[in-house]
């Protein structure tokens, strides 16, 4: 293998997404030599394709950002399985094998969802054991990636949940928890809201700060849950914490998760805690919150 004499750069697959535009920025920002890809520069359900360009390219760090998560459409559907497979297990298989041979840094994101609701909250020591399609598949991802643990291969997998945050340029990007029910609230009278599953949130501009403070400390490597700080809430407190941001008046109804009818079952309490010190705490929650809807409005 010929290697590139230039700097080796930072790769971010999935730089249009929600996730991926925050970290293209933020390392802009402070310089940093990147090479963004979106599904146009790779195609990623083609392994020989992967291998190739990652190779020649050459990267000291791959930040995979892609992702399959529509969670419903994936628990019956074969055709959507099929898709889950592919993004959320063969491509990080794909992408250890690579960085691996090629001795570059390995930053996989994954979710909440490889854990079940049989405990309050986890720790990244915690056993996965998903009760969904989806969660079964990131779960799958990250054993593939685990499985160079005893190895030189440097690798981080982080754990976030509840992504929000500025809207993704790509055709995958969907609006987070908050857009969509501040959508929802000039539709409707009243919203309903879940109010029986308890989760913790993750703002993505803060993934980036963080992100481009550690990626190349040694010390960085393993499993992180990355969180905002402060108490679970349910769906239903977090759209209440929303409105009163806002300043909006909003009828909110609580409800059962069961209300909903949804395909695929969703833990009660999947919720993350971060036990990790070589990561610099995140800030709350709710400050998190308020910068990004003053972020939004400021546009």
């Amino acid at each position: 293998m010929k290697k590139n004499t230039k700097p080796r750069p930072i790769l971010i697959l999935g730089s249009q997404g929600n996730l991926g535009s925050q970290i293209v920025k933020i390392l802009r920002e402070q310089n940093q030599t990147i090479v963004a890809w979106t599904r146009y520069d790779c195609n990623l359900f083609n392994a020989f394709e992967i291998e190739q360009k990652i190779t020649q390219l050459y990267p000291a760090v791959v930040i995979n950002t892609v992702a399959y998560n529509a969670v419903d459409a994936c628990e019956n559907q074969l055709s959507e399985q099929e898709l889950a497979i592919s993004l959320n297990c063969q491509l990080p298989a794909y992408l250890a094998q690579i960085c691996h041979k090629i001795k570059a840094k390995l930053v996989h994101f994954s979710s909440n969802y490889v854990f079940s609701d049989n405990k309050t909250f986890y720790s990244e020591t915690e056993q996965t054991n998903p009760i969904n399609f989806y969660g079964l598949t990131k779960a799958q991802g990250e054993k593939a990636i685990l499985s160079y643990k005893n190895t030189a291969f440097d690798f981080c997998i982080l754990r976030v949940a509840n992504l929000f945050g500025p809207l993704g340029t790509g055709q995958s990007s969907k609006p987070s928890f908050f857009d969509s029910i501040k959508d929802g609230a000039q539709k409707r009278d009243m919203l309903d809201v879940v109010a029986d599953e308890k989760c913790c949130f993750t703002y993505t501009k803060d993934i980036a700060t963080v992100l481009s403070h550690v990626l190349y400390e040694k010390s960085f490597y393993g499993i992180y849950h990355l969180i905002n700080s402060g108490p679970a809430l349910s769906w239903f407190d977090a759209a209440t914490l929303y409105f009163d941001v806002i300043k909006e008046k909003t009828i909110l109804q609580p409800i059962c998760s069961t209300a909903f009818n949804r395909p695929a079952t969703r833990p009660k309490t999947a919720v993350l805690v971060s036990t990790r010190s070589s990561l610099p705490t995140m800030r709350s929650f709710e400050h998190a919150l308020i910068d990004y809807i003053q972020e939004i409005s400021a546009d």
